[in-house]
């Protein structure tokens, strides 16, 4: 009432007016009104104050999306949601961090700037993605297989080729069923003087970590994300993918900017980090009279992205009697990808 009618409110003014209407005494007297005073902020306080409100809040802001989180996560957000909510409390909690991390650009300063390190001497680079294409039946899975347990024991790959160091593995089988891996893998083992109990062993040691037709599918953010964890959770730095089409199942294969955005987002997290990855991949069978279906990277099957993508490719060949006619039933032949031309 007194701001109503242009009166200036003090104390005084409302201890008059409340004498007027009969409710001082109501109310407490002239001691409530002084304790009343005591509660509103002083003008010299008035940036502390300000403060106190400012975190009161953002506390108030951090309690609302912690709890839109818990709501999203009972109910089955999928990893893209997840982050953008755990960015808002990030902001909300001033807190914010950059969504990367700039190179140092270390390498620079270091004479061997430039040079490629290696799983396996001059077949594997370590820290990307290298792809194996072949046909189907071709003998990809085992040769990769005998890969993986020449890194695994340090041993020279392939009989010839030097293992830098012995490195934990992942395989991700995603295609044969296990009592078929179970065979390669005695039958390798054997073929490379490994006692076929040493295989089990591995595995409970974390040197192999053999995942068998898990539920995966790489063309979803959520899917990445859960495979990401995986390979960090082992502690593998060698991942063996097999195969490509089951890893992306669902996914267009013949858009080349889809298979790019795919491969940038299942293995370019991993390789940042230094982790390594071999995929393999089906390989289109060549036509009578078409040397291109041979030589070039588009012969894999999907997108010429397939190719361009992975830091390298292979095209893998059972080489036969009329090949070779020292040939027997395990040779083969790796044919390195360059600029669109095959090398042997």
């Amino acid at each position: 009432h007194l701001g109503a009618r242009g009166s200036s409110i003090d104390l005084v003014t409302l201890k008059e007016e409340l004498l007027r209407r009969g409710n001082l005494e109501r109310i407490g007297g002239v001691a409530t009104m002084g304790r009343l005073l005591d509660g509103v902020p002083k003008a010299i306080n008035v940036k502390h104050h300000v403060q106190i409100v400012k975190q009161k809040a953002r506390r108030r802001a951090i309690m609302a999306a912690t709890e839109k989180l818990q709501v999203a996560a009972s109910n089955g957000v999928d990893e893209e949601g997840l982050q953008a909510l755990l960015a808002e409390i990030q902001v909300v909690s001033g807190e914010a961090v950059p969504l990367w991390t700039p190179s140092s650009l270390e390498g620079v300063a270091r004479p061997d700037a430039g040079e490629v390190s290696y799983v396996i001497d001059g077949f594997l680079p370590a820290g990307h993605t290298t792809v194996i294409g072949a046909t189907w039946k071709s003998g990809k899975s085992l040769l990769a297989y005998r890969a993986v347990l020449d890194v695994i024991t340090g041993k020279p790959a392939f009989g010839s080729l030097a293992v830098v160091q012995p490195l934990p593995v992942a395989v991700f089988q995603l295609e044969m069923p296990p009592w078929e891996d179970d065979r390669r893998l005695r039958r390798l083992a054997i073929g490379c003087g490994i006692p076929p109990e040493d295989i089990p062993r591995f595995a409970a040691e974390g040197q192999l970590v053999f995942f068998n037709r898990p539920p995966i599918n790489l063309m979803t953010v959520d899917g990445a994300a859960r495979f990401h964890r995986a390979v960090r959770a082992c502690g593998a730095r060698l991942i063996l993918i097999d195969s490509l089409i089951a890893a992306f199942a669902g996914a267009d294969l013949n858009d080349n900017s889809a298979v790019r955005a795919l491969f940038t987002r299942a293995f370019g997290p991993l390789t940042s980090e230094g982790i390594t990855v071999l995929a393999l991949h089906h390989h289109r069978k060549s036509q009578a009279g078409s040397k291109k279906a041979q030589d070039d990277r588009s012969a894999l099957l999907g997108a010429q992205a397939f190719g361009a993508a992975a830091g390298r490719v292979y095209k893998l060949d059972r080489i036969g009697k009329e090949d070779d006619p020292d040939a027997d039933r395990s040779s083969f032949r790796l044919r390195l990808s360059l600029s669109g031309s095959w090398t042997p």
